[in-house]
């Protein structure tokens, strides 16, 4: 049997153990922060992405609302105008 080691058979157990614990402690101290953080910066912006999505829906909801209510308010005019009333301008500033 070829030996690949120059060390003593009992010393190979030990330094295999120290050698992955040092990749352990060089993956943990450098790689894993910059993972961690890249999952949180993605997470952030899916919930940015996800907010403003939902912002834009209700927003166009409400701009729907606004417009659907003008109109009524344009018929109720008409309607009270062929009744004779007449009712001051819509005054834009308000």
């Amino acid at each position: 049997m070829v030996r690949l080691f120059t060390e003593a058979p009992s010393e190979v157990p030990r330094l295999h153990r120290e050698g992955s614990m040092q990749i352990w402690v060089e993956f943990k101290n450098t790689i894993l922060p910059w993972l961690v953080a890249a999952a949180v910066v993605a997470l952030l912006i899916t919930e940015h992405q996800r907010t403003t999505a939902a912002l834009l829906a209700a927003n166009g909801r409400l701009a729907s609302a606004v417009e659907l209510q003008g109109r009524a308010l344009d018929g109720v005019r008409d309607l009270l105008s062929k009744q004779g009333y007449t009712l001051p301008p819509f005054d834009a500033s308000r």
